[in-house]
């Protein structure tokens, strides 16, 4: 006669049976593993090595190599970074910031007050100036203290020290040495700079002497190792190529188009991660200048209702993404009814013929000016170009490289530019740093904009702001200086012997934690 065996007895074994595995499992974890050359691709070459310049690739970059006074977490929240802790007084006019001690920079001198000083001196006379003009002095108040006191509250004081674009802390005689023109840049990174050879590529080295960060990993902050003992970032402009490197194994990570994903994602090689929602989003701008032909509203107006956004989303990304009309995805706190994509310009064949009528448009031909740098950038120019056409304006394309075409777009020497914009951790970085009649490229201009983006950045109301930055997306939605077509979600591709790496939404690499199985 066989024996049951007790019910209890049984769902005991199964825990015991579930823990066991999962300790066993504990035991076999991968150590991350020291050494080795992390090989990545740039889809153009940086322009500049200075940490102070406006320039997406740079900071892709420069990230590795400095650090700022605060950091981001992954939802751009505030939190410390170089600087420990932070006190802001009552009036909201001084800042004093606790900085860390022990921190060396890659020059192997510590850093102290007096180089968070120079740096911030710096920082206000940069061609990122417009986010810190209302610094009034900046002092040493301690060998580890600095404090700043500003002429007027601002709310994004904060966040733009702690910008993922790369506001740098640099040694106080490098800056007295190198001035405006940064040859080898020192920052406090977990990678060191060696050496930039133009269209070749950029090469750093693991900085044995990192102090290490603090805090759990999130965002630009808390506790980062660096593995690899050389990072090589070689510029390749075509995205083919770039696939092919991957897939050859001469690359170990690549950020891969949307129209690729589910390709790659069958090779057993491979492993595929996406951001998850993004901040990035694609435009193009209008050049509103007199004598342009975009100086005319109605044209704007035309070509604004002739592009459908859904073919160029589906085009281009094969439908991961969403249409967009503002900056901001519908997740975020600053989004309104204003910045949905129905408050914008629609698909509209026949309106837009209706508006072209109007116009003063006479049938010449129109240069868009674009880059194959950036598959969307590409895309979404070639289908506005058929889409034109359809309701009558014609079009040519004119391709640059991106240092070409970002020189082009800030001296206004373009009709129309296929451009794209990313990572607005606040509403200021767009509405004031982009529109403002004195900081934009294409000859657009609004009082009432300005004056709601200067209200925006005296006050720390957040609930006041979002409601002056709604009025100033309806005024952006009238007067069409540029069109927002979509927000697509990034696809990285690495190979199954790279482990530690985190994709982040704000589609920032970091290259700390990574390492590679030998």
């Amino acid at each position: 006669m066989k024996k049951k065996v007790p019910l209890c007895l049984l769902r005991l074994c199964i825990v015991l049976l579930a823990v066991l595995l999962v300790n066993t499992s504990s035991l076999f974890a991968m150590t991350p593993q020291s050494g080795g050359t992390l090989r990545l691709s740039m889809n153009v070459d940086i322009k500049s090595l200075d940490p102070h310049q406006i320039g997406w690739q740079n900071h892709e970059v420069l990230r590795q190599v400095f650090e700022g006074i605060l950091a981001v977490d992954d939802g751009f929240g505030i939190i410390p970074g170089l600087a420990h802790k932070w006190e802001v007084s009552d009036d909201g006019l001084a800042y004093t910031f606790h900085m860390r001690k022990g921190v060396k920079f890659h020059n192997g001198k510590e850093m102290t007050a007096d180089d968070v000083k120079a740096t911030l001196d710096r920082l206000t006379v940069s061609s990122i100036k417009s986010k810190f003009e209302t610094i009034a002095r900046t002092e040493v108040t301690g060998p580890y203290r600095v404090t700043v006191t500003l002429s007027k509250p601002t709310a994004t004081f904060l966040i733009n020290l702690a910008s993922p674009y790369t506001v740098g802390v640099m040694p106080k005689e490098e800056i007295e040495r190198q001035g405006d023109n940064i040859q080898h840049p020192v920052g406090t990174g977990p990678f060191a700079f060696v050496e930039w050879i133009p269209d070749r590529h950029v090469k750093l080295k693991r900085f044995a002497d990192y102090w290490g960060g603090e805090g759990e990993a999130t965002g630009t902050g808390g506790k980062k190792t660096a593995y690899a003992d050389e990072v090589i970032f070689r510029p390749m402009t075509e995205r083919a190529v770039r696939v092919s490197a991957l897939e050859a194994g001469d690359l170990d990570l690549v950020a891969i188009p949307s129209a690729e994903r589910q390709r790659l994602s069958t090779n057993p090689n491979l492993v595929i991660a996406g951001t998850g929602p993004t901040f990035e989003f694609w435009n193009f701008w209008f050049n509103c200048k007199a004598g342009s032909p975009f100086a005319d509203l109605n044209l704007r107006k035309a070509f604004a209702h002739a592009v459908n956004k859904q073919e160029m989303l589906l085009a281009t990304t094969g439908g991961t993404g969403v249409v967009v009309n503002s900056p901001f995805p519908n997740y975020s706190f600053w989004y309104t009814k204003a910045h949905a994509p129905e408050a914008g310009p629609g698909y509209d064949p026949a309106l837009a013929k209706a508006y072209l009528k109007k116009s003063a448009y006479k049938g010449e031909t129109i240069k868009i000016i674009t880059s194959k740098g950036y598959p969307a950038m590409d895309k979404q120019a070639v289908m506005a170009q058929a889409h034109l056409k359809q309701v009558g304006i014609n079009t040519e394309l004119e391709y640059h490289d991106w240092s070409s075409l970002f020189e082009k777009y800030k001296s206004g020497d373009f009709d129309v530019v296929s451009y794209g914009y990313g990572s607005h951790a606040d509403p200021d970085f767009f509405y004031y740093a982009r529109m403002l009649s004195t900081n934009t490229f294409n000859g657009w201009g609004s009082p009432e904009l300005d004056r709601l983006a200067e209200a925006a950045r005296s006050t720390t109301d957040l609930e006041k702001r979002k409601a002056l930055y709604d009025q100033a997306q309806q005024i952006i939605n009238a007067e069409l200086p540029l069109l927002f077509t979509f927000s697509e979600e990034y696809f990285y591709g690495y190979g199954k012997k790279l482990h530690g790496f985190k994709p982040w939404g704000a589609f920032f690499l970091r290259i700390w934690d990574v390492w590679i199985e030998k």
